[in-house]
């Protein structure tokens, strides 16, 4: 007797269970590559100082720094599609929201604020020397360079039942106009026309209005024109990227404060950098093969957390002063780079190692929010 078999078009179990699996270590490599990104973004910062933006060292590292700063958009875009696939508030109701919030607090609340604590207290104890400042501080994620991404994340939980209402269920003209009003939302908080501080929701409006539309796509096959596009996509970023990393030159002049305004990354510039950076990386992960890098980007994406809450701490007392500090006063691009892979390399593997060793054991895995 012949056996029956499913249709061509229907998967068994057996191919849609791994097609979810390879999914999901598509998202988790995303994170990684995220991470990487975020502590490179901060060991640039470490080495940039405004006096040595005129030598080649301190332009290449002026432009691994932006070239860099697409990770927290990502990291809040990704967080915009788990939820956009995953939770219906208006079906699943109030308990379930209450439950999926309390969930998250347990999971990423205690490792953050112990994070926090001691990276402000290595910073000045003064900072948590009252009640009041310790609270104000995990507030607004004051503690570290880094620390604002929790609240601004809590936020995006909070207003999911009503962002969730906005997630296109069908139709590419309702995607482009949600695209296009994240974009309206993103600039103006940029331009200041809209009262929100730039590390809420808002300020990411873009990135989380693509993650929401990403979540009603149909993931890429691989095809030939999937490979033009993302060479288009990756022109886009490279022409964006320098005519950004001019601007950026161009507006530090020669004061850090200038410079640290001119290096956000929610004007127009370096918004168009990021979504060509982030939708190639994201059209690159659906298609790519399993293969060793990427399981690499998947494990350090699932650990993705721990290694942000302690990355910058360990660099700052102990990476970067071992490493001798500030750079040579006129630094060539060689030695510049020499300098900043080291410091990535030990910075993200250092924090790795202590994300690890900490998640493996029970009575340790809640500082870097594993359960």
């Amino acid at each position: 007797m012949q056996q029956l078999r499913p249709p061509r078009d229907v998967p068994s179990p057996a191919s849609a269970a791994a097609g979810e699996d390879r999914r999901l270590e598509s998202i988790d490599a995303l994170r990684g590559v995220g991470i990487v990104a975020v502590v490179a973004l901060h060991t640039s910062w470490a080495l940039l100082h405004p006096s040595l933006l005129a030598s080649d060292g301190g332009r290449l590292l002026a432009t691994l720094h932006l070239g860099a700063a697409f990770g927290v958009p990502l990291f809040l875009g990704l967080s915009a599609f788990g939820l956009a696939r995953r939770h219906d508030f208006r079906r699943e109701g109030a308990a379930a929201f209450a439950t999926f919030l309390a969930r998250r607090g347990r999971q990423l609340l205690p490792a953050y604020m112990v994070w926090s604590l001691l990276s402000a207290a290595a910073r000045n104890p003064a900072l948590v020397a009252t009640p009041g400042r310790v609270l104000s501080l995990l507030i607004d994620g004051s503690a570290g360079a880094q620390f604002y991404f929790v609240p601004t994340l809590f936020e995006l939980y909070v207003l999911w039942p009503l962002l969730g209402l906005l997630v296109p269920r069908r139709g590419h003209a309702a995607r482009a106009a949600l695209i296009a009003a994240g974009a309206v939302v993103s600039l103006a908080v940029w331009r200041g026309m809209l009262p929100l501080a730039w590390t809420s929701p808002g300020s990411f409006a873009l990135y989380i209005a693509g993650g929401m539309v990403a979540a009603t796509l149909r993931p890429p096959s691989r095809h030939a024109g999937m490979l033009a596009l993302l060479v288009a996509l990756l022109a886009a970023a490279a022409v964006t990227l320098r005519l950004d990393v001019a601007r950026f030159l161009s507006a530090s002049g020669g004061s850090s404060g200038a410079m640290a305004l001119a290096s956000t990354i929610f004007q127009p510039l370096p918004a168009a950098y990021t979504c060509a950076v982030i939708v190639s990386l994201a059209l690159a992960a659906a298609v790519a093969a399993p293969s060793a890098p990427r399981r690499l980007a998947a494990a350090l994406g699932r650990r993705a957390y721990g290694i942000f809450l302690s990355h910058l701490l360990l660099a700052q007392l102990l990476i970067h002063p071992l490493l001798g500090g500030a750079l040579a006063p006129d630094p060539g691009a060689a030695a510049a780079a020499v300098r900043f892979a080291v410091e990535l390399a030990a910075t993200l593997a250092g924090s790795a190692a202590i994300t690890f060793a900490l998640a493996r054991r029970a009575r340790t895995r809640w500082l870097v929010g594993a359960e």
